[in-house]
């Protein structure tokens, strides 16, 4: 095969892999402005993180850094939004691994 074609499919590879990696990134609702976001960039309360792990509510990076009425501001309380609002919580993304102890060599 030609370098040439070689390197289109290549690319058009990479390009398909992209659009792919576009789709896995979950979009979800800010809890506090009802808009949507990338899980990825938005920023998980700590309470609602300890009790759901990866379904926790979320809160978008703009929310979170406001100056006026942010989440993270001394002033505000730090308690989940979402839970309060009693919002159903995210999917989860994270697909448990399973481990198979039998295989697992002792000592004699």
């Amino acid at each position: 095969m030609p370098n040439k074609t070689r390197n289109a499919n290549r690319k058009k590879q990479l390009k398909s892999k992209r659009k792919s990696q576009k789709k896995q990134q979950k979009k979800i609702k800010c809890v506090m402005c009802d808009k949507y976001t990338c899980k990825k960039t938005s920023l998980a309360p700590a309470s609602c993180f300890a009790k759901n792990m990866d379904k926790s509510h979320r809160v978008c990076q703009k929310c979170w850094w406001d100056p006026k009425k942010g989440f993270a501001l001394e002033t505000s309380s730090h308690k989940c939004m979402g839970c309060q609002k009693n919002m159903p919580l995210n999917q989860r993304t994270l697909l448990p691994s399973i481990i198979d102890l039998t295989m697992v060599d002792t000592p004699p």
